[in-house]
């Protein structure tokens, strides 16, 4: 990644899901419980070929915030850190100034993500909603350049205008309502186990 290139975001108001559109199968299998030489190799070995892959389409290189794992490279479910959050990302072009990208690993045009990529998705998502204070089951609308932009706090790549066409995040789509209900339990508890300041 070229941080010297990126742009420092603003404010942080949607959550954008997207997919790999590859499984990765060439990487080792890794699980939580593999020693941690493996898992942080595996994460590394990820980040930069996600990082090269991108740097054939953008300068600055990973667009990804955060990287969801299959348990190729990156543990089943397991959320790695990709492009820092104070930058925007490059995941969904014209809409990257006010959002986190969210990669899950895998080719979910052809498969569904696994359960454990879908909680790491919804425990990701009530981390930032928490940090960022976004309403997990609420609606995005803010009018830039003169284009009014719609959708979901939580949402897929091709739900914004200009991508509609677009078959990212796969199957992760029909998990959205569940991924949205499933943040709100988890910032709910968290946000009941805060100590109490009168």
């Amino acid at each position: 990644m070229d941080i010297t290139r990126m742009t420092e975001m603003k404010k942080i108001r949607r959550l954008i899901l997207h997919h790999a559109d590859f499984d990765f199968k060439d990487w080792p299998i890794v699980k939580q419980n593999s020693p941690i030489g493996d898992i942080t190799d595996g994460i590394a070995s990820i980040i930069k070929e996600v990082d090269d892959w991108h740097r054939k389409r953008w300068v600055t290189g990973l667009g990804y915030h955060f990287i969801v794992g299959n348990g190729h490279g990156i543990p089943d479910g397991y959320v790695a850190i990709g492009r820092p959050m104070k930058y925007q990302g490059a995941h969904v072009k014209r809409h990257n100034h006010d959002s986190a990208g969210i990669l899950v690993m895998g080719n979910l045009v052809e498969h569904e993500p696994t359960d454990a990529q879908v909680a790491g998705v919804a425990s990701i998502c009530a981390t930032l909603c928490f940090v960022f204070d976004l309403d997990p089951l609420g609606e995005y609308s803010r009018r830039r350049f003169g284009r009014k932009q719609e959708g979901m706090v939580i949402s897929g790549h091709n739900d914004w205008s200009g991508h509609e066409t677009n078959d990212c995040p796969g199957r992760l789509s029909d998990f959205l309502s569940g991924i949205r209900m499933e943040t709100q339990s988890l910032l709910f508890s968290r946000m009941m186990t805060l100590p109490y300041t009168p």
